[in-house]
């Protein structure tokens, strides 16, 4: 009987050291560092992004429109927020966005610009995301910007994402906020001046 119990005992001590040898064996394999990994579809980037899509925000508020694209690439394109991917408004090329931003400043009877309440978050994106179809750098900006045209305030909170290529330039920018009361605001101007009939 003594006997029995012992080989009970040592059968049920070899089996223990098993399992825990196996367990070991499963811990290190885990946790070796040269085992490959799955590469993260969005992971943070450096905030260097950060701060230049805030030195723009900046420039833009003091209708500096050069100095709001000094990083944009010579091919960059800014999408409107209208439409779908594939029919929104675009801008191409730099030299055309400052113009565009020149000609609204001058036509569009806006006297003051305030951006405040920004939030940027730079990351680097691995894989193409369904909606951009882009990869690298991106800064996903949030803002509000309060314009006064003709003395009459509208406050919009906007959400714009900036794509970078590998030399650190802008070449794509993606603008998401509600343009009724921009619209509105604006048109009422025109109006007013006599610009355009109601």
């Amino acid at each position: 009987m003594k006997t029995r119990i012992s080989k009970l005992i040592l059968i049920t001590f070899l089996l223990g050291v098993v399992f825990l040898l196996h367990s070991c064996g499963e811990t290190a394999a885990s946790t070796n560092p040269t085992a490959p990994t799955e590469t993260p579809d969005v992971i943070s980037a450096a905030e260097e992004y950060a701060d230049v899509i805030n030195e723009s925000l900046k420039a833009a508020t003091k209708f500096d429109f050069d100095g709001m694209h000094q990083h944009y690439a010579a091919d960059a394109v800014h999408y409107w927020p209208d439409g779908t991917i594939e029919t929104r408004t675009s801008i191409t090329g730099k030299a055309e966005m400052v113009a565009w931003w020149k000609k609204w400043q001058a036509t569009s009877g806006i006297e003051k610009m305030e951006i405040s309440n920004i939030n940027l978050v730079p990351l680097q994106v691995n894989k193409p995301l369904k909606y951009y179809n882009i990869m690298g750098t991106v800064v996903l900006a949030y803002f509000d910007n309060l314009m006064v045209y003709n003395g009459q305030p509208v406050s919009v909170r906007m959400h714009w994402a900036y794509a970078f290529n590998d030399d650190k330039k802008i070449t794509a920018v993606f603008s998401y906020y509600d343009r009724s009361g921009i619209i509105e605001t604006v048109k009422a101007n025109l109006i007013k001046s006599g610009a355009v009939d109601k």
